[in-house]
């Protein structure tokens, strides 16, 4: 792997809202697309660039899953999560009143067969999974 890539360069791909950071975000992301180099993804950024679509920029969640889909498949994106991050997408345009960070945490629920562990009673509108507000002593 060559890079651990930063939230800014997909915005300035999506966005294009700063002509000198576009161009050599388009450059990176062609470079990512055809494998030439290759940059980890972390679940900050990930997440953050669902956060800044969505809040700054006033992007539809349907534009939002497309775009950040969009970068999942690139050749050189690399992360542990890559399957669950789609499952995620997945969740997140099926319950439009959760965020991302929730359907990250319901898709980890799912694939390690846990209950989540919360007080947020969003989570029970979800189906597939089961949310608990309290543990038993052992």
């Amino acid at each position: 792997m060559d890079y651990v890539i930063d939230t800014n360069i997909f915005i300035r791909f999506f966005t294009k809202d700063s002509s000198l950071y576009q161009e050599k975000a388009k450059k990176i992301i062609l470079m990512l697309y055809n494998g030439e180099i290759e940059a980890y993804l972390c679940e900050s950024v990930f997440t953050e660039v669902f956060y800044v679509l969505k809040r700054l920029y006033k992007w539809s969640d349907l534009d939002i899953a497309e775009a950040v889909g969009q970068v999942l498949s690139l050749n050189g994106i690399v992360t542990e999560q890559k399957k669950l991050y789609l499952y995620a997408i997945d969740t997140y345009l099926q319950y439009n009143f959760l965020d991302i960070e929730d359907c990250i945490v319901i898709e980890s629920a799912k694939q390690y067969k846990k209950q989540i562990l919360s007080f947020d009673t969003d989570f029970d509108k979800v189906t597939g999974i089961t949310r608990v507000a309290e543990v038993k002593e052992k």
